[in-house]
């Protein structure tokens, strides 16, 4: 039974991982607009593209539904709808220990109606062990460093259609600290949902529904707009890149500036304008070598 447990683990935090990548995908997203506008000059595109009005006002801090972690930095809360799903998001370093961070938020959400699931997510349910003689009981030494290891740095909550994850794990640039990633989807599992934006991006045959093998993400940042599409395609990127392109000028965008493929890694690169929107394409090989990855950006001006 413990090789079942230990695949059901593996699995969740693969996925779990996956939407935290996803999450952090997109969120580069915002930075690069910027890095475009300034390479712009430098570049020398064929058009003259016009900068979108300053915005007068700071944004509205994104409302999360988890309350701020006391001498934790500044929020960095973002909000995201990817294929369809709320994602509301977080993450930053700090000084106290996973169990402190863990205890918080369990104490607070607990009181806000939400439900501790850390347990079931992960497959441990030492309830369901305690009596249990064959080798996967309480007392089994594998079975107690995988409770140890998820309780002592995750926590997992839930409330109606709502999914709740707080990670720790050490800092990278903050000595003795640690990171903490905190996010909520609108999904009751976040493991199925994370495998299903997984299967909507591997490859393989491009199905009839072109929708379900697409990632399709909303942000608002900024005073913008910014909708992310990443589809799988089993052309060369050289044909995919084209095919992405030729729809974008159907639909009016105009060439600004265009970068040569490179092709040790099969990569090609394009900025749109239309009026007041930008648009970014981009087209490289697919991880397996077979098919290509197209990505294209747009940006509104809200």
């Amino acid at each position: 039974m413990l090789p079942g447990l230990f695949d059901r683990f593996g699995k969740i935090l693969l996925t779990v991982l996956a939407v935290c990548a996803f999450l952090a995908v997109l969120s580069v997203v915002t930075k690069a607009h910027t890095l475009l506008l300034d390479s712009q000059a430098r570049l020398r595109a064929p058009l003259t593209v016009p900068k979108p009005p300053p915005v007068a006002l700071p944004p509205a801090r994104v409302q999360t539904p988890w309350p701020h972690f006391p001498r934790s930095a500044p929020s960095n809360a973002r909000r995201s709808t990817i294929n369809g799903v709320d994602v509301v998001s977080e993450d930053w370093e700090c000084l106290a220990s996973p169990l402190a961070v863990l205890g918080y938020y369990r104490e607070q959400m607990l009181a806000r109606g939400w439900r501790d699931v850390t347990e079931e997510t992960y497959g441990l349910r030492p309830e369901l062990r305690n009596l249990r003689d064959d080798g996967a009981s309480l007392q089994d030494s594998r079975y107690l460093e995988t409770y140890r290891s998820v309780m002592d740095s995750k926590l997992v909550l839930s409330r109606g259609d709502w999914s709740m994850h707080v990670m720790t794990e050490p800092a990278k640039t903050l000595n003795n600290g640690i990171s903490v990633r905190l996010y909520a989807a609108s999904t009751p599992s976040v493991a199925d949902y994370a495998g299903k934006l997984l299967s909507a991006v591997s490859p393989g045959d491009e199905k009839p529904d072109k929708a379900s093998r697409s990632l399709d993400a909303v942000q608002h940042s900024g005073g913008n707009r910014y909708h992310t599409t990443i589809t799988p395609k089993s052309q060369p990127p050289t044909e995919a890149f084209q095919e992405a392109l030729n729809r974008l000028r159907a639909q009016d965008w105009q060439l600004a500036l265009t970068s040569p493929a490179q092709p040790t890694r099969g990569v090609h690169f394009a900025w749109l304008v239309r009026g007041q929107e930008y648009a970014v394409v981009s087209a490289k090989a697919a991880p397996t070598g077979e098919g290509a990855v197209v990505s294209v950006i747009e940006v509104t001006p809200e």
